[in-house]
């Protein structure tokens, strides 16, 4: 698995630091009062190999979220669109999806500001599952 924490943002974004944020030495994540959607967090990784990979969007565990989190993808082949609904239940990796990634090329996560509430930005999991 391969983890990855959003770069510096904007001054839109704030930085909070709390214990059930995803982190082996510093536990803090990034969030923001929605908006238009004019300033996303973007996470990019290059990937060991090409092939099939599982991404998990990590929320901290009571933490005040908004119904929907939606995201941008770039694969090896497309850019596509997915939305999470993390409301309901306590759990830290929410699904994203199954993406094939190239290793050649960089593969992308956005995640929009757009929407109504608090958005949360921790990390990312990249999970190889492999090759079909």
């Amino acid at each position: 698995a391969r983890y990855r924490r959003p770069p510096v943002q904007t001054a839109s974004w704030q930085q909070l630091t709390r214990p059930e944020a995803y982190g082996r030495y510093i536990f803090g994540f990034k969030y923001r009062w929605a908006s238009d959607g004019d300033y996303p967090v973007r996470w990019e990784a290059k990937v060991p190999k090409t092939g099939f990979y599982e991404l998990s969007l990590h929320m901290p565990p009571r933490q005040a979220m908004q119904r929907q989190y939606h995201l941008i993808i770039e694969t090896a082949d497309d850019v596509e669109e997915a939305t999470i609904s993390p409301q309901g239940v306590r759990r830290e990796w929410w699904p994203i999806g199954r993406y094939r990634f190239d290793q050649s090329k960089t593969g992308a996560i956005e995640l929009s500001d757009k929407g109504a509430g608090y958005i949360l930005a921790d990390a990312v999991r990249w999970t190889f599952v492999g090759v079909e």
